[in-house]
Order: structure tokens, then sequence, then C-alpha cells
């Protein structure tokens, strides 16, 4: 299926903002699909279940460290979380750990 983040073009655009060079736009490769442009409907679970992880934290005025932290994970790892590169370990409803402790990265 068409990634959701980059809609299938394997590439997602941000805004640079340096004193040297004043803001220009910058094409980098999508943090979802890894520049493939598809991903699996597995990884749409995951990116669904991310979200809702996303934006409970952001509800509760949380920041992604504090968060991790919280949780005694990295933050690299709740940043792939919550956005679907790899099996959130939180119900995203309940918010209660799972049990499975096989996380897989794509």
């Amino acid at each position: 299926m068409k990634c959701p983040n980059c809609k299938g073009e394997k590439m997602i655009y941000g805004i640079v903002f340096k004193p040297e060079v004043n803001e220009r736009i910058v094409a980098l490769t999508c943090n979802l699909c890894d520049g493939k442009g598809i991903i699996t409907a597995q990884q749409k679970k995951w990116a669904v279940d991310g979200e809702r992880m996303y934006q409970d934290r952001i509800t509760r005025g949380f920041t992604l460290r504090l968060e991790a932290r919280r949780k005694g994970i990295d933050a690299s790892v709740l940043s792939d979380m919550e956005i679907g590169k790899i099996k959130p370990v939180w119900d995203p409803v309940t918010k209660e750990k799972h049990e499975d402790k096989n996380r897989v990265r794509k």
C-alpha cells in the first residue's frame, strides 16, 4: 500500500533554517517507508497506533524524551513507535504495555 507519509513519492520535504543560508526547502528520504514509497498493512496499523500514542502524549503535554524516560525506553525507540516504524509496545487505547517483546524493526 502507498505510504501515507510521503504519498508514495519516497521523499518528504522540510524547511531548514540556518543563519548562513537563511531558509531553504530540503528533500529527505521518507522516515516511514525508508524511501520505498510503500508500506505493509502491518506498518499501516503500527502507524495508526503510533499516531494515537503521539496524540495522547501531546495532549498530556509530555515531550518525547520525558515520555520515553517515563516508559523506561530510549527516545529514538519511542519516536520509531510513534511514526510506525516499529510495533508500539503500548496499547494506544488502554495504554497498557503489551506482553509481546518481539518488536521488529523493518
